[in-house]
């Protein structure tokens, strides 16, 4: 698999995190009726499920990363040096996933 692979998974993995965030919160607001604005930046809800805490906190870190990782990937394909990344871009990609994956249940 190549740098351009991992890094797109790197990316869809951030982008299902957040979009099992979106999930809760709009559960939360067509059954229990809360207001779409209820949630503000860095304030955890009282009737958030700890799970959900933790998945957001999984994004953050893996929105922190995205960004370097997509700069080393890209300017090595610039570049014309994509082998010097392809064979680690996978592992990279393996370890954002465990980490979050670990991250969410909390150990």
């Amino acid at each position: 698999m190549t740098s351009l692979q991992a890094l797109l998974g790197f990316t869809a993995w951030t982008v299902l995190l957040v979009l099992l965030v979106f999930a809760w919160r709009g559960i939360a607001i067509i059954i229990k009726g809360q207001k779409a604005n209820s949630w503000t930046r860095g304030e955890k809800k009282a009737d958030d499920p700890s799970l959900v805490c933790r998945i957001e906190h999984a994004h953050a870190n893996a929105l922190e990363n995205l960004p370097l990782f997509a700069v080393i990937v890209l300017v090595a394909q610039a570049m014309g040096k994509g082998a010097v990344t392809d064979h680690w871009a996978m592992y990279v990609l393996y370890a954002r996933v465990a980490q979050s994956v670990v991250h969410m249940i909390g150990v």
